[in-house]
């Protein structure tokens, strides 16, 4: 049987993020995803996008056509933080590969990051400071590095140095706190794309030694 591959939800910075008419608690003024459900962590949207991936994964390996021991995730950008929480939530996976991954040290990346989506925070922040330690306790339960602590699954990571969406610090912060086999690639020259198509290329040839077959 040849290698399977699920995509995580929303691979990609840009991509797509449903047609907004769940139920999010708000949180006063919501301005995008990353403020929906921002007072309760049982409410907030990724909380939804993680179960959403991790029960994705567990029914595409029910499926017939599919070999349970031989999948394994990728996704870039937010879609590399669903798929590092998806491989901490779901049953089994063989790999994971995450590629500039977002949601990662929520606090450090306020901190480096200039762009959105973490503007929203800053902005909100900027406008309400009273908001700032409740809304930081809520992010813990879906920041990638606490997901990180609790993995079983090898990791295959990437990022670049000139990273202003998604700081390089962060991807070290995922690869420091990584509790099962973790490796980190950087790319000096690069941003947000880190290898681009070279990470694919790399993610493809660990795919074709990990499902190697004799």
């Amino acid at each position: 049987m040849g290698i399977r591959r699920l995509r995580a939800p929303g691979d990609g910075h840009a991509g797509p993020q449903g047609d907004g008419s769940t139920p999010d608690g708000g949180f006063g003024d919501s301005t995008g995803y990353l403020t929906r459900g921002l007072a309760d962590p049982a409410e907030h949207y990724y909380r939804r996008v993680f179960v959403d991936a991790a029960l994705l994964v567990d029914a595409a390996r029910r499926l017939p056509s599919i070999d349970p021991g031989r999948v394994a995730l990728i996704g870039n950008s937010q879609g590399g933080a669903i798929a590092l929480a998806a491989a901490c939530l779901s049953e089994r996976v063989a790999g994971v590969f995450a590629q500039s991954p977002f949601l990662a040290d929520i606090p450090t990346a306020l901190t480096l990051s200039g762009r959105y989506p973490f503007q929203e925070l800053t902005d909100l922040f900027a406008r309400d400071h009273a908001r700032r330690d409740a809304a930081l306790a809520t992010l813990r339960y879906v920041d990638v590095v606490n997901f990180a602590r609790l993995a079983r699954t090898p990791a295959w990571l990437s990022c670049g140095l000139n990273d202003d969406i998604a700081p390089a610090a962060t991807a070290y912060a995922v690869r420091n706190a990584y509790a099962a086999e973790a490796h980190l690639t950087v790319w000096p020259a690069n941003g947000h794309d880190a290898g681009g198509a070279d990470d694919r290329l790399g993610a493809l040839a660990v795919l074709a030694e990990l499902f190697a077959t004799d």
